[in-house]
């Protein structure tokens, strides 16, 4: 599903929040075709697939990581036993980029994820916006991973 010389794009998620990530996807399509960039996330899992083995696959390729943050995200025993700790210490490691949105009310603050800049004012999570602001939010991520896309590192 790569394209040579693409950038990896992974959304770490709660399936509770797949509302807000099934319109990031709208937002980030554009950016498959115009800018090579390959991103994943479960929805592209199919039946009979080794889904442990896609997500670790997709965890150790990636370059950049979306991970929407919400209660149910740290509340759910795969994504801080594998996800999470995988992307954080490939962050460490390789240098992979972090970009933390606020899906719903949660202790972010208190978190590792902390550390990285969100792309918007954390303490008004995406689900307290009206429609026109949500939607304003993922196309501000999706102008930040296009600039990004564009400026050699």
């Amino acid at each position: 599903m790569s394209t040579l010389g693409s950038t990896r794009g992974f959304v770490c998620y709660s399936h509770r929040d797949k509302r807000c990530v099934d319109r990031l996807l709208v937002h980030l399509a554009p950016l498959r075709k115009t800018h090579a960039f390959d991103i994943w996330s479960d929805h592209l899992l199919k039946p009979g697939a080794e889904w442990r083995k896609e997500i670790e696959r997709s965890l150790s390729t990636c370059t950049i990581a979306i991970v929407i943050v919400s209660a149910d995200f740290f509340s759910s025993k795969f994504i801080q036993d594998v996800e999470l700790p995988t992307l954080l210490e490939r962050a460490k490691s390789t240098g992979i980029r972090i970009i933390p949105l606020v899906a719903g009310p949660c202790d972010f603050k208190a978190t590792e994820l902390a550390k990285y800049q969100t792309i918007h004012d954390p303490d008004e999570a995406w689900t307290e916006m009206v429609n026109y602001r949500q939607e304003r939010l993922l196309a501000q991520l999706a102008e930040e991973i296009r600039t990004s896309l564009e400026t050699p590192r």
